[in-house]
């Protein structure tokens, strides 16, 4: 067993990816451990597994930055698809946080869209006007749940193409990724319908 100031120190040094930190049987040091994960967390893919998560210590865990929190009690093959979610950049929220995460991010979404508009809205007006009529409608399928896979092949074009629309897209609204992306179309929905 490794105490988690072995593990911060292992992964300040660069030598940690990922590391499942067992809440049930890793000894916490005495600081806080809230901003230990956050640390460890800021250097590396970070899985929380225990016997039982409730919904507030999923959150809490969340927002200090871990990848996720997982029953020690799936499956073998359950597990496998958690580490590659995780190792792929992914997070695992439970089916039970699920609806306070959405809630959440859709609140933060709506503060920044609130943010970035004027009053009467010309502010996504005017970037929404600087996409293409391509990065419009790549923009419009990744807001419904499309892939880049599933873009590329409706529209008769490369994986490379598609992720240098979205880089382009995302640039041009101001979000940080594809779910930011969905969230700010889906308040926006009357005003990116189907226009060139």
């Amino acid at each position: 067993r490794t105490s988690l100031g072995e593990v911060l120190e292992l992964a300040g040094a660069g030598g940690v990816r990922f590391c499942v930190v067992d809440v049930g049987s890793v000894p916490l040091p005495l600081a806080p451990p809230e901003r230990q994960l956050a640390e460890l967390a800021r250097l590396c893919r970070v899985l929380l597994v225990g016997s039982e998560f409730d919904v507030d210590s999923e959150m809490a865990a969340l927002a200090a930055g871990v990848a996720g929190c997982c029953s020690n009690a799936v499956t073998p093959q359950e597990m496998a698809t958690v580490f590659d979610v995780v190792l792929k950049g992914g997070i695992r929220v439970s089916k039970a946080a699920l609806p306070r995460m959405l809630a959440r991010l859709q609140e933060a979404a709506a503060r920044q869209a609130a943010a970035n508009l004027t009053d009467d809205g010309t502010a996504f007006d005017e970037r929404w006007s600087q996409l293409t009529r391509r990065e419009k409608e790549i923009a419009r399928q990744v807001a419904d749940g499309a892939n880049n896979k599933l873009i590329a092949r409706h529209l008769s074009i490369s994986d490379a193409t598609i992720k240098a629309h979205l880089t382009s897209v995302f640039q041009k609204l101001q979000v940080s990724g594809r779910l930011q992306l969905a969230l700010l179309l889906s308040s926006r929905a009357e005003r990116v319908g189907s226009d060139s």
